[in-house]
């Protein structure tokens, strides 16, 4: 099945597949009230922070990504709070909100991470296979966090968004080192639940006409925490034991010639503060701002990522 979009660059999804994607996971955690803090694994240039900022009961941001130059280019544009919030406040709640910029490892664990929701929101297709089984030991085995949200683009869709005269095993971005289709990511997350105490839910965002046989573009994974779930793991302190043994002997890991401090380690390297809404103002009393309109993607690109 091949679906027509007209025009030399047309936009595939609308809103964008960016925006759908953070406004279901802002959706996701304004619904649950137990959640104060999340950590954004492998956040990126950081523009979830204006889906996660309106969240009334969130207090702590925590954002962990390994490409400094990205972090050092975009702290003020997404990190950073504006004038316009240090001025009039948080919108929606007079809860303060603190937000913490790290740089390092994903791979290597931190106390100062810890926190109640994880994300990974388009994480793991940028990582190789070893480095994600690693990810999800840290995650699921160490910090352990009420929620976890993985989303990773559905392989099976692919071919709805090629070109005629692109390969069928082209991949839709440069740095992607695999792509999983429906069962493949359903088998991943079933192994974890396997292995800790967490149950899993599946949706989905990015939809169009005659694409319900495929799935949606992108696939969403939801792990709960559950103390009562059984798992196949059969020792899991020598698991935890494993972790801080290897947190404890990251010098020893790898060979001299590679070893490089500032890659195997968790450095914070930002830390704002968004004050809450100012008592004397009332919320009729702040004209909302549109944060979608920073977001809005207008790109000639076919394959979104």
């Amino acid at each position: 099945m091949n679906i027509d979009f007209p025009g030399p660059n047309r936009k595939i999804f609308e809103p964008p597949l960016s925006v759908q994607r953070y406004k279901w996971v802002q959706d996701f955690i304004t619904n649950r009230a137990d959640v104060f803090s999340i950590t954004d694994f492998g956040c990126g240039n950081g523009r979830i922070l204006n889906w996660l900022k309106p969240i009334p009961h969130i207090g702590t941001i925590n954002c962990l990504d390994s490409d400094r130059v990205m972090l050092d280019f975009e702290i003020d544009n997404y990190f950073r709070p504006g004038i316009y919030e240090m001025l009039f406040g948080r919108q929606g709640s007079m809860r303060p909100l603190n937000i913490r910029v790290f740089h390092g490892d994903l791979t290597i664990p931190d106390e100062r991470l810890s926190s109640d929701c994880f994300l990974m929101v388009e994480v793991i297709e940028h990582m190789l296979p070893e480095d994600v089984e690693r990810a999800t030991r840290i995650i699921f085995g160490y910090y352990k966090p009420k929620l976890v949200v993985i989303t990773t683009p559905n392989r099976e869709f692919n071919h709805l968004l090629r070109q005629e005269d692109e390969s069928e095993d082209k991949f839709r971005h440069f740095d992607h080192k695999f792509e999983w289709n429906r069962m493949q990511f359903n088998q991943y997350c079933q192994e974890i639940c396997d292995r800790y105490q967490y149950m899993v839910m599946f949706d989905g965002v990015g939809h169009l006409p005659g694409s319900d046989p495929f799935g949606p573009c992108t696939q969403i994974a939801v792990f709960q925490f559950d103390e009562n779930h059984r798992t196949n793991c059969p020792n899991k302190d020598l698991l935890c034991f494993d972790m801080l043994l290897d947190k404890l002997t990251v010098r020893d890991s790898v060979p001299d010639w590679d070893y490089d401090p500032s890659q195997r380690k968790i450095s914070l390297i930002a830390e704002f503060t968004l004050p809450g809404l100012k008592s004397d103002l009332k919320p009729t009393d702040v004209q909302p701002y549109d944060w979608t309109s920073d977001d809005v993607e207008l790109t000639s690109e076919v394959s979104p990522t």
